[in-house]
């Protein structure tokens, strides 16, 4: 009987692999989560990219031009060789060892930490002390495990996919799901500071609404800045939006912990732009800044 983590690899590779054919439509979306990545660049820092996939969601080469060194993390190990590939294919072939070089790759990488216990938490295998002890303990097995930290973490419209795998596993109505969930996102975000040096910088993107909850626009390209955070407003305020990637609850979570309170500190949300993940279906994306503190 395989694993619940043998199994979300195996969905992550598929769907990473359904995505490879619609690399085109990724355009919008990979051009904006490009630029807020590029917004700290520097030739002598480090960016490390949480869920960064087959790296549909950002332009490797060009990242490479602006830092010394990119990290990949990932659950998908094929997926990240397919992005190195795709990356190095791009440049000139004098070019490619000494890039190959700065590109590190982390997978498989449970970034939630929660896959080898889901099944026996969804059977109330757990006391409350295990399910508090885990966002810290999860970050610091991850920081280690990576063995550094980096100027720029980015989490790459990830906390919503690590909670669809908290929700296909428990369902929404098992009676720790809510708790779980809270504890997901206190993880997520310990982690995002656990990686970053102090001084330096998380840009958290998440999708935050599908196009078969709320009508979205069609054409990004025919879409005004000012129409696009009308229909974010809206998705926050009417309750539309996705609760792990919900501003509001992430906000108040930074405020409620004591060591997220400590260590990031948040910059107003800097862009919202939408995302055609296929022919039919659309993402409102939005990314925040965070600052590291000393």
């Amino acid at each position: 009987m395989r694993s619940r983590l043998d199994h979300e690899v195996q969905q992550q590779r598929l769907a990473n692999d359904s995505s490879l054919p619609h690399a085109l439509l990724y355009t919008n979306h990979r051009q904006h989560l490009t630029q807020q990545l590029l917004r700290h660049s520097g030739s002598d820092q480090s960016l490390c990219i949480l869920g960064a996939g087959n790296c549909n969601d950002v332009e490797l080469d060009a990242l490479l031009q602006h830092y010394r060194q990119v990290h990949l993390v990932d659950l998908d190990s094929v997926a990240l060789d397919h992005a190195l590939d795709h990356a190095l294919a791009r440049l000139p072939e004098s070019e490619i060892e000494p890039n190959r070089e700065r590109i590190h790759r982390h997978a498989p990488v449970d970034l939630s930490g929660m896959l080898p216990v889901l099944d026996r938490w969804q059977r109330f295998q757990l006391t409350p002390e295990e399910l508090m002890r885990h966002p810290e303990a999860t970050a610091q097995a991850i920081a280690q495990r990576l063995g550094a930290q980096f100027d720029v973490v980015a989490s790459a419209c990830l906390i919503t996919q690590m909670q669809l795998a908290v929700l296909q596993a428990l369902g929404e109505s098992h009676r720790l799901f809510q708790a779980i969930r809270h504890t997901l996102s206190v993880t997520h975000l310990r982690t995002l500071a656990a990686l970053t040096r102090p001084g330096g910088r998380v840009v958290f993107a998440s999708d935050l609404v599908a196009s078969d909850h709320l009508p979205l626009p069609d054409n990004a390209s025919a879409t005004t800045d000012a129409e696009l955070k009308a229909v974010f407003e809206g998705a926050v305020r009417q309750g539309t939006a996705m609760h792990v990637a919900h501003p509001g609850i992430l906000g108040a979570i930074l405020r409620d912990d004591p060591i997220l309170e400590r260590d990031l500190q948040p910059e107003p949300i800097s862009d919202v732009w939408l995302w055609h993940q296929g022919p039919a279906r659309r993402f409102l994306v939005y990314a925040q800044h965070f600052v590291r503190g000393a």
